[in-house]
């Protein structure tokens, strides 16, 4: 988006608006969407909609790109359509895991990823050689092509009781959306661990987002091409996908915010790493641990948040968690990294970033020390007296 708008003749600050709005409505948006999610017995109309609305506006952008107001409009758009469904996706499979134990949440991320890093490249080598729109119409053609798969996603069978936690449970009350959506966010403040682990999250995210905004400078300050930067995202998006595949396994012997706080350890050590490495081929290499810091903190969040969430607002918890340390913690990591960078130097700015990021850890590793002695509490209330 960013290389398209400036080509337009657009500076730096307004493509750098452009995408903060995206950002920044999303924070707003998600929650809206996962919502509207709780409430249906499965997400797949949301789908239908969003990726054609997203397709609508990849149609249009490129012809009516002179106009600032509409580029703005149609970031708004993709950042409450498109940009909200991730969250949406991870609920709809925790609840079909419900139903179906023997499907793994990992495996359906890892291929994400993976669809991730072959869209990175196809994109790339597309704009290179038949220009940006052409990108544009491509992925129209996607999102399209995702909305007739959608359609094809399991219905509830008629009069079936949907299963205890499963999405449906709220559409079988009579409840409007904004009065579902107020219970929700009542249920989100009032959720002790919930809110210890978006503060915690959000922390650590400031970090690691200055820290992943700022890599293409930081490629750059070492000898670096553009062409370096779209292999060291690509890099990272393949690497997830097998840890992904493996998660289930590992949450299932080290789960909830022990294995969280134990991932955003080895993540700020991956940040600070960053600090010290004097080539581009070092840098590119550390991308591997990517899949090991971020795809196993994904995979652990959304099932820890799983398992403390009420059963009637799962999506909308699922929503909220990525609006705050994905939408706030971009935003704010963002720009606090840029401060700091002038203020002091690039180095010290991943070293600072290693430091939020820790704090994040370390707060989360209280969590976890909280739920142990409360689960010995009522293991203690609960054992017989003789």
């Amino acid at each position: 988006m960013v290389p398209f708008l400036t080509d337009n003749g657009y500076s730096p600050a307004q493509s750098g608006f452009v995408m903060s709005a995206i950002f920044g409505f999303a924070i707003v948006g998600q929650p809206i969407v996962g919502s509207l999610s709780d409430r249906m017995s499965s997400p797949r109309w949301i789908i239908v909609f969003a990726m054609s609305a997203a397709a609508v506006g990849a149609l249009v952008l490129p012809r009516l790109v002179g106009i600032y107001g509409v580029v703005v409009a149609i970031a708004l758009l993709y950042s409450l359509t498109a940009n909200s469904l991730p969250a949406v996706i991870d609920a709809w499979i925790m609840a079909r895991r419900r139903a179906n134990p023997g499907l793994s949440y990992g495996i359906a991320r890892g291929f994400g990823s993976l669809g991730f890093a072959a869209g990175a490249l196809v994109f790339g080598a597309m704009a290179e050689r038949v220009g940006i729109p052409s990108v544009f119409r491509f992925y129209a053609g996607l999102a399209a092509a995702v909305s007739v798969v959608a359609l094809l996603m399991p219905r509830p069978a008629p009069g079936a009781r949907p299963a205890p936690g499963d999405a449906a449970t709220p559409s079988r009350h009579a409840r409007t959306s904004s009065r579902h959506l107020a219970e929700g966010l009542r249920a989100a403040a009032t959720n002790g661990p919930y809110l210890a682990l978006l503060f915690a999250t959000f922390v650590a995210f400031v970090g690691f987002r200055a820290a992943i905004t700022f890599l293409p400078l930081l490629l750059s300050s070492v000898g670096g091409t553009v062409a370096d930067v779209g292999v060291a995202h690509s890099i990272a998006a393949v690497s997830e996908a097998p840890l992904l595949f493996v998660s289930g396994m590992l949450i299932r012997r080290v789960r909830g915010p022990r294995l969280i706080a134990g991932v955003l350890g080895l993540m700020a050590v991956r940040l600070y790493v960053y600090s010290l490495l004097g080539s581009p081929q070092a840098i590119l290499l550390l991308q591997v641990t990517h899949g090991l810091t971020f795809g196993i903190f994904l995979a652990a969040a959304v099932d820890y948040i799983d398992t403390i969430a009420p059963p009637d607002h799962r999506s909308l918890f699922q929503a909220i968690a990525p609006s705050v340390f994905f939408g706030l913690g971009s935003v704010a990591g963002s720009w606090i990294g840029g401060i700091a960078i002038e203020a002091y130097s690039l180095v010290r700015m991943y070293r600072g970033s290693a430091l939020l990021t820790l704090t994040g850890a370390l707060i989360v590793l209280l969590l976890a020390g909280h739920e142990r002695r409360r689960g010995g509490s009522r293991a203690r209330r609960a054992r017989p007296r003789g």
